[in-house]
This record gives structure tokens, C-alpha cells and sequence, in this order.
């Protein structure tokens, strides 16, 4: 028996095994619950209106506040746009408040507003990329539902991000009313590409971040967003939430690593999937290995004794380049060739099943976006987890051409500063 094989069988008995992903089931459901989420019927899937249009003309030469809170960092920019695109002056990254430890609502918004000020003289629109759940109201402000990847602010549930924002830059200084539009990253990564695809032929939109956290935003109909009648006709960006999807096949390991998570029972998409779990999920499964007497005892001492494997310590696992230190170096010292190969067998399995279920969302986003253009669904795609780690962004490509079958062609645009590019567009134009 190779040591595929071996994988194969521990991870089948476990419930993490790919190949029992049925991926076209899987975009079915999805697709359902995203319609269920529309129409105000139970679902995971939050399918939150922004207010959003689409079709506004970008005005040139005019400055806007641009702000990316992220899933691990905070990005500020002062933004203008000409002929030839974006201009970003002032830009300055910083980690978010509240990943190193608790922090209260007011804090929060004061390291934020802290950031904001030095680019803010002259300078009377705002928009900011807020990367975690908020319900967004007709004023574009966002009412903050709850935090995920990691983030610990307490008391922030029911505030209004741009409002608090806002207040917070007038106690630093700044001076005069502020035009404010609150959205997604993923909205953000979808108004980003349309500034990147000026002048060229008109094509439906999805925005598609893989980083930390994952998530999916596209183009709907008014009228097929049930749960707000009376709306006028038009279309508007709809930010999915598809990190919460609760309707993918879960494995035991999956089930553990939920349990001692900040948020168990939420986000258990995300938590099979992104950046700030996929390498704690892979260290797990290799664990769990070494309980069934797979690797050799110095292999298991090892993988037992290694603190902590953030996602992108996996790419010895997934490539062909070693390095000299590392997880998979310190097996390479302790253990046998075998059981390295047994690591890397099951740490690919583990992020082809994690590739498998990001294809569902983007294929469902795909799918569901209305608006002009043909067959090709232009996808603006963020993240480090989605560029950086290894074969990840072939195989998740791969696994969407699969469950389209040639009815859409997908074509994939990378932005630089994605979020805070489409923030500042945001704010520009609604």
C-alpha cells in the first residue's frame, strides 16, 4: 500500500476525504440557499443588499478617503482617479486592531480613525472596505452583525461602522462632513475591476476574496431580492457572506477545529477553506494520523510537539521547493521519507478538498450575476491565499471550468489593493 493510499483511507474514514466531495451537488445547494437567503427564508447564506450600483461612470480628479479593514490588515490610501486609473497617495498598512488581543468598540474606532487622519485634509468622500458582517442600510452605513477570522472587539455588535468611524475622525481633528459609503471586501473587489476594465467590453461582475477569510459578492436583479419589496427597478451588488455556508460535507476534523475556534458554529465554510484556518486544519489532520499509528513515533513526536502551522508554512507540502526549516524540514530530519510523503500526501488532500469547495462559491457566483455581456464572468479576485499558496489558484480554476461545463467562461483579474481600490470607487460613485 503506497502512502497515498494510506491517506486516502484515513481520510475517508474520517469524513475529510476529496474525493467523496460531490462538487456539483455542493454548487447546487449553495445556489438554493443563496436564493432561500434572498427571499428571507432560513439560510446561512446572509445574501446582504448593499445599495450598490454598478453602472455610475467613475467622475475623474476628485480625492476620496479609501479604507480596507481587513481580515489581517488595515489599509489607508487617499485615492484619485484619471485617465490611466488609480493613484494612491499616502498609502500606509498596518495590522487590525483587536487580532493581538481584545479591545473595546470605542478603542477600535479611534486606532482606525488614528490612521485615517494623516491622508484626510481636503477630502470630503469616504469609502471603506469592511471585511466582516454588517448589514448594510439604504445609507450605505453598516450595522456590524459580528466579527470573524479571529478578531476580538467587544461590544462592536449593532454599531454603525461609518458613523462611529466618522465620529471618531472629528474627535481627532478632522474637520467637516464627510459623504460615507460602507462596503464588503468582496464589493470592493468587484467595483475594483470595473475600474481596471475601463473601456473595455462590457462583462457581468463578481468580486472573490481567498485570504484570511472567504467570500463572494455579484450583480443581482432587484427584483429578485425578495426579502425588500418595493424596491425600484435596477440591480445592486449583493455581498454573500458564503464564509457561513453551513450546507458543505464536514469531517470530524472539521468538527474539532470549529469547537475550539473563537465563534464555534459559524463560518464553517470559511473554516475549511481560508488562510487563517487551512493551515491549522492540515496540522490537525496530521495529528489525527499519528493517533491512528500512521506516522513513526520520532514523526508523531514531531508533529505533536510543533506549536503551530499557519497556512503559509504548507508550501513545502504543496511544491517542489524545500526549504531548510519548516515543518515539513523538521520531518525530514526526525521521520523517514515515508512519512513525509505521508504529510505531503495529506496535506494536498486537504487543500484539494479546501480548492474543491472555494470553486463552489466562485461557480455559484459566476451562475447567479446578472447584468450586460456575454458568456465570460469577469471574477476580481483578492487574497493571499488564493495567489500565494501553491497550485492553489489551478486547482480552484480547474474545479470551476469543471462545474461550469463550458455555459460561462470565466476570466480571472487581479487588482492591486483590490479592497481599498473599490472602496475609494464606492465611495465615488453612490
Amino acid at each position: 500500500m503506497t502512502q497515498i493510499d494510506r491517506a486516502v483511507g484515513f481520510l475517508q474514514g474520517c469524513g475529510m476525504y476529496h474525493g467523496d466531495v460531490d462538487a456539483l451537488a455542493c454548487t447546487r445547494r449553495f445556489l438554493d440557499d443563496m436564493e432561500a437567503g434572498l427571499a428571507g427564508r432560513p439560510s446561512s447564506l446572509r445574501m446582504i443588499p448593499t445599495f450598490v450600483e454598478v453602472e455610475t461612470d467613475i467622475p475623474l480628479h476628485r480625492p476620496v478617503l479609501a479604507v480596507d479593514a481587513g481580515g489581517t490588515n488595515l489599509r489607508v490610501a487617499r485615492v484619485e482617479f484619471d485617465e490611466a486609473g488609480p493613484r494612491l497617495s499616502g498609502f500606509e498598512r498596518h495590522r487590525m486592531p483587536g487580532l493581538d488581543g481584545e479591545i473595546s468598540a470605542p478603542a477600535f474606532f479611534e486606532a482606525l480613525a488614528g490612521r485615517v487622519r494623516p491622508v484626510a485634509a481636503g477630502a470630503d468622500r469616504l469609502g471603506l472596505s469592511f471585511s466582516y458582517p454588517a448589514e448594510i442600510l439604504p445609507s450605505r452605513d453598516g450595522r456590524i452583525l459580528g466579527l470573524s477570522k479571529e478578531l476580538r472587539v467587544a461590544g462592536i455588535a449593532g454599531q454603525l461602522v461609518g458613523a462611529q468611524l466618522c465620529q471618531a475622525l472629528h474627535a481627532t481633528g478632522v474637520a467637516g462632513d464627510l459623504h460615507f459609503v460602507v462596503l464588503n471586501d468582496t464589493v470592493g473587489a468587484l467595483l475594483a475591476g470595473r475600474a481596471a476594465r475601463a473601456g473595455q467590453p462590457a462583462a457581468r461582475q463578481v468580486g472573490y476574496v481567498l485570504g484570511t477569510g472567504l467570500n463572494c459578492a455579484y450583480v443581482e436583479d432587484n427584483g429578485g431580492i425578495g426579502k425588500l419589496p418595493g424596491l425600484a427597478a435596477g440591480r445592486q451588488v449583493v455581498n454573500v457572506e458564503a464564509g457561513n455556508w453551513s450546507g458543505a460535507p464536514r469531517g470530524v476534523i472539521d468538527r474539532a477545529l470549529d469547537a475550539q475556534s473563537a465563534e464555534p458554529g459559524t463560518y464553517l465554510l470559511e473554516k475549511a477553506v481560508s488562510g487563517a484556518y487551512l493551515g491549522a486544519l492540515c496540522l490537525r489532520t496530521l495529528r489525527a494520523a499519528c493517533d491512528e499509528g500512521l506516522f513513526t513515533t520520532d514523526a508523531s513526536a514531531c508533529l505533536r510537539e510543533w506549536p503551530r502551522l499557519g497556512t503559509p508554512q504548507l508550501d513545502p507540502f504543496l511544491s517542489a521547493r524545500p526549504k531548510p526549516e519548516g515543518l515539513a524540514a523538521e520531518l525530514s530530519r526526525r521521520g523517514t521519507g515515508q512519512d513525509l510523503a505521508l504529510a505531503t500526501a495529506l496535506a494536498s488532500a486537504v487543500v484539494e478538498r479546501a480548492a474543491q469547495l472555494a470553486a463552489v462559491v466562485l461557480a455559484a457566483a459566476v451562475l447567479r450575476t446578472q447584468g450586460p455581456g456575454g458568456p465570460t464572468v469577469r471574477a476580481t479576485v483578492d487574497g493571499s491565499t488564493f495567489y500565494k499558496l501553491p497550485t492553489f489558484r489551478q486547482r480552484i480554476t480547474s474545479w470551476v471550468e469543471r462545474i461550469l461545463a463550458g455555459r460561462h467562461a470565466l476570466e480571472v483579474v487581479s487588482v492591486d489593493h483590490a479592497a481599498l481600490v473599490g472602496a475609494a470607487v464606492g465611495g465615488l460613485t453612490n
